[in-house]
């Protein structure tokens, strides 16, 4: 059946750019066939991108020879995919990317999508959120609280762990920290002697957070982490400044945007030491909130964001028209509306839904009839909304089939 597809991109739209740009590193002899570089050189593909480094491509930052393989045919297969999508859309704005979008003019932004603009609440969540920690965040002074967490898959070996509790008790300010049950692999003594009883007054020490909330509340000053897209995007969307540490994939490629292109943050220094020492993180806490220049560099990219988000509200909606579109073409086509693979319901809001039906994994290998290849993961649903009906081709029927292209 001819079933219009869009394809979303939950990460930047950089690491798009670099996948759709694997054959040109081929043909340059930077990476071979199999992906795997050929020398180790650092590059830009437009000076508003972010610097990449053969060791941090995507693929390249697994340790697993066999999962880079993986990712790597993930990533080519997934060109293919995308190419024959009608639109591709992505988590993203002109003002962060501009080099990105000017590379790949195709790729339409619709971010920041931000959990404080959900119509709705989200399908789910890994684990249990603390909302009690907004209440800690209440008595601490504005501008005073370190936010750490990790995303949802980085994990520490005890020596590594035990040097991020040492540094933050070293700092002596407060700290909010999220740790997840396996975030030391199940180890039930990871804490360093004594350290729980020291830090109890200025720590707090949770599972899960409202991280949105949090990185919006004034007492928050800085944030250590993982750099997943959706972490970044919350955080400059809140103007607050991020001290990078990595885990993986598409990971390095944000961590360049925020060090290099829009200087918000800092990075650890690149050695060979595998464990970062309580000196080193404490150190770099402090030059991060010593110099003012990043918090104002922070509030500026936050403005822009902020500014972006504006103009869609003040048009209408970018998402809203979008969909609009998507449903009015798709109309056109019977076969589109016999489809049954998706509905659309909240125009607003359907990029949203989208990423929630991403994490929750109960789509990805989705065997419908009608549902895409196994390289793409269908998404979306609900009633053709009312302020629709004045497009009087468009069936109450009408199905739509999105596609969620999930790089990492």
């Amino acid at each position: 059946m001819e079933i219009r597809r869009a394809a979303f991109l939950p990460a930047a739209a950089a690491s798009l750019v670099l996948g759709f740009n694997i054959p040109k590193l081929i043909d340059d002899g930077i990476i071979d066939k199999e992906g795997t570089p050929k020398q180790n050189q650092r590059f830009q593909f437009a000076p508003a991108m972010p610097i990449m480094s053969t060791s941090d491509f995507v693929w390249t930052r697994f340790q697993s020879v066999r999962m880079r393989k993986l990712i790597f045919d993930l990533m080519v297969q997934n060109n293919k995919a995308v190419k024959s999508a009608d639109w591709l859309i992505c988590n993203s704005t002109y003002d962060l990317e501009p080099g990105a979008f000017t590379l790949a003019p195709e790729i339409v932004p619709i971010g920041p999508l931000l959990a404080s603009t959900r119509i709705e609440n989200s399908a789910g969540h890994f684990w249990t959120e603390d909302s009690d920690c907004l209440k800690w965040l209440d008595q601490q002074p504005p501008y005073s609280v370190i936010y750490v967490a990790f995303g949802s898959f980085t994990v520490f070996n005890k020596p590594q762990f035990q040097e991020l509790a040492l540094a933050l008790e070293l700092t002596n300010r407060p700290f909010l920290w999220v740790i997840r049950p396996d975030f030391t692999n199940r180890v039930t003594d990871a804490f360093p002697e004594g350290f729980l009883d020291r830090v109890s007054t200025r720590g707090k020490l949770i599972g899960w957070a409202l991280q949105q909330k949090v990185l919006n509340h004034p007492s928050t000053a800085c944030f250590l982490s993982h750099c997943g897209w959706n972490s970044t995007i919350e955080s400059v969307s809140n103007g607050v400044p991020i001290l990078c540490w990595p885990y993986f994939a598409d990971q390095f490629i944000n961590q360049s945007y925020i060090c290099d292109i829009w200087k918000v943050g800092l990075q650890f220094e690149l050695d060979t030491s595998e464990t970062k020492t309580r000196e080193e993180i404490k150190n770099k806490i402090d030059q991060l909130l010593g110099d003012n220049t990043y918090k104002e560099r922070a509030l500026h990219l936050k403005k822009l964001m902020m500014s972006s988000e504006n103009q869609k509200v003040e048009s209408g909606s970018r998402r809203a028209d979008l969909v609009r579109q998507i449903i009015y073409v798709c109309a056109k086509s019977s076969a589109c509306r016999r489809s049954t693979v998706a509905q659309i319901r909240r125009t607003s809001v359907v990029s949203q839904m989208i990423c929630d039906r991403a994490k929750s994994g109960a789509h990805r290998r989705s065997r419908r009839s009608g549902a895409p290849p196994d390289d793409m993961h269908s998404c979306s649903s609900g009633a053709l909304p009312d302020d629709m009906r004045e497009h009087r081709s468009v069936p109450r029927s009408t199905r739509v089939q999105i596609q969620c292209w999930i790089c990492a």
